[in-house]
C-alpha cells in the first residue's frame, strides 16, 4: 500500500511538472480550470447509527487536500482550496474499522455522500468511473495537432527555432525535476520500509510478553473462552454481514452520486476544453494568415528578382554586343587609318605624276610654238617630240601602275 501511494505521489508530481511545462509553452494549453473553496459533506454510520471520530480526507497525488472528522452524528464537512478538477481519493479511517477508499472522484461543490463502516482491518476500495481524462486527452490531442500546425506556420516565418529551444530547455528542467522527485520518493520508500520493519519487531516483542502472561490462565479459561468466543463469533459474523451489506449499499449510493457529480464536472471541463480548442484554432488561423502574407511577399520578391535577373541577362547581352561592335569599330577605324595612309601614298604619287605632266606640258607648249613659228629644224623638232612622247609614255605607265595600286587598295579594304 505504501509503495503504491509513493508511486502515485511520484507520478502525480511528475505530471504536475509536465503540466506546468506544457502550460509555459502555450498560453492556451492548460489542462485544468482552478476553482476555489470546494466543499463536500460526508455522513458516516455504523449499522444505521452516526459514527463519530471518523477521519475524512481528500487525497490527490499522495497529498491531503483537505481533511476533517465526523461529529457525534457521523457528519463532517471537508473543504479544498484551489481544486484543479482532477480525480481525487476520498479516505475514511477509524481505529477498529476497515479503511474505506473511493478513488477517481471529481469533486462538486456542495455534494453530500453517505457511507457505512465495517469493523475489522484492511481496506475497502470503490472506484468511480469518470471520463474527464479521456475528454481532456482528446481535446489535448486536438490542441496539440492544432499547435503542431501553428508551429509549422511559425517555422515558415522563422519563429520555430526559438520555440524549439524554449521547449528543449523546459523539457530538460522537467527531466531534472522528475529525477529529483524519483530520488526523493526512493529515499522515502526506504525510510518507510525501515520504520515498518522496526515497528514490526516492537510488536513481536510485545506479543511474546502478552503470550507469556496468558499461558498460565489458558488451561483454566479454555473451555469458558471457547464458549464465549463461539457466541461472540456468531454475533460478530452477523454484525459484519449487516455492516458490510450496509457499507456496500452506502458505497454504491455514494458511487452513483460521485459519478453524477463527475458527469457535471466533465461537462464543465468539456466546455472549457472547447474554448481552449477554439483559441488554438484562432491562433492557428492567425499564424496561417501571417504565413500566407509572408508567402505572398516572398512570391513578389521572387518575381521581382526574376525580372531583375532577366534584365541583367539582357543588359549583359547588350553589353556583349556593344563590346563586339566597339571592337569591330576599333578594327574598322584601324583599317580606315591604314587605308587613309595608303591613299595618302597614292595621292603623293599622283601629285608627282601630275607635276611631271605639268612640266612636260610646258615643254610641249614651247616645242609647239617653235614649230609653229618655224624657228626649229624639223629633224630637231622631231627628236624633241620623241623625247617628250617617251616621257609621256613613262608617265602613262606610272599612272597605270598607280591606278592598279588604287584598285588593289580598295579591294583590300573592301571599298567600292
Amino acid at each position: 500500500m505504501k509503495k503504491s501511494l509513493l508511486t502515485v505521489m511520484v507520478f502525480a508530481a511528475f505530471m504536475t511538472q509536465a503540466s506546468a511545462i506544457h502550460s509555459t509553452s502555450s498560453t492556451i494549453h492548460t489542462p485544468t480550470t482552478v476553482q476555489n473553496s470546494i466543499s463536500i459533506a460526508v455522513k458516516v454510520s455504523y449499522l444505521g447509527e452516526g459514527l463519530d471520530g471518523v477521519s475524512v480526507s481528500i487525497i490527490q497525488g499522495g497529498k491531503s487536500l483537505g481533511s476533517s472528522s465526523t461529529n457525534k452524528n457521523g457528519e463532517a464537512k471537508v473543504a479544498v482550496s484551489d481544486y484543479n478538477n482532477r480525480p481525487v481519493t476520498l479516505e475514511l479511517k477509524k481505529d477498529g474499522y476497515q479503511t474505506q477508499l473511493m478513488t477517481g472522484m471529481l469533486l462538486k461543490n456542495g455534494s453530500k455522500y453517505d457511507f457505512s463502516m465495517v469493523k475489522g482491518s484492511g481496506t475497502i476500495t470503490t472506484e468511480v468511473n469518470t471520463n474527464i481524462e479521456r475528454i481532456e486527452e482528446k481535446v489535448e490531442g486536438q490542441i496539440e495537432k492544432s499547435e503542431s500546425k501553428t508551429e509549422k506556420y511559425l517555422s515558415d516565418t522563422e519563429k520555430a527555432q526559438a520555440e524549439k529551444e524554449k521547449r528543449e530547455k523546459q523539457a530538460a528542467e522537467a527531466a531534472k525535476e522528475r529525477e529529483k522527485l524519483e530520488k526523493s520518493a526512493a529515499e522515502k520508500q526506504k525510510e518507510a520500509e525501515k520504520i515498518q520493519k522496526e515497528s514490526a519487531g516492537v510488536a513481536k516483542e510485545t506479543e511474546k510478553e502478552v503470550e507469556a502472561a496468558q499461558k498460565q490462565k489458558e488451561q483454566e479459561a479454555k473451555e469458558r473462552d471457547r464458549q464465549v468466543k463461539e457466541r461472540e463469533e456468531q454475533l460478530k459474523k452477523l454484525e459484519e454481514q449487516q455492516a458490510r451489506e450496509k457499507a456496500e449499499e452506502k458505497a454504491q449510493d455514494a458511487k452513483k452520486k460521485a459519478e453524477s457529480d463527475a458527469k457535471k464536472v466533465e461537462k464543465s471541463a468539456k466546455k472549457e476544453a472547447g474554448k481552449k480548442k477554439d483559441a488554438a484554432k484562432k491562433k492557428e488561423a492567425e499564424a496561417k494568415k501571417k504565413k500566407k502574407a509572408a508567402d505572398k511577399e516572398a512570391a513578389e520578391a521572387k518575381k521581382k528578382a526574376k525580372a531583375e535577373k532577366k534584365a541583367e541577362k539582357e543588359a549583359k547581352k547588350k553589353e556583349k554586343e556593344a563590346e563586339k561592335a566597339k571592337k569591330e569599330a576599333e578594327k574598322a577605324a584601324k583599317a580606315e587609318e591604314k587605308y587613309k595612309k595608303e591613299l595618302e601614298g597614292i595621292k603623293k604619287s599622283q601629285a608627282k605624276i601630275d607635276k611631271n605632266r605639268e612640266s612636260l606640258k610646258k615643254d610641249q607648249d614651247k616645242l609647239d610654238k617653235k614649230v609653229q613659228k618655224g624657228k626649229m629644224d624639223a629633224a630637231k623638232a622631231k627628236e624633241e617630240q620623241a623625247k617628250i612622247n617617251s616621257k609621256q609614255a613613262k608617265l602613262d605607265e606610272s599612272q597605270a601602275k598607280l591606278d592598279r595600286k588604287l584598285k588593289g587598295i580598295k579591294k583590300k579594304y573592301d571599298k567600292k
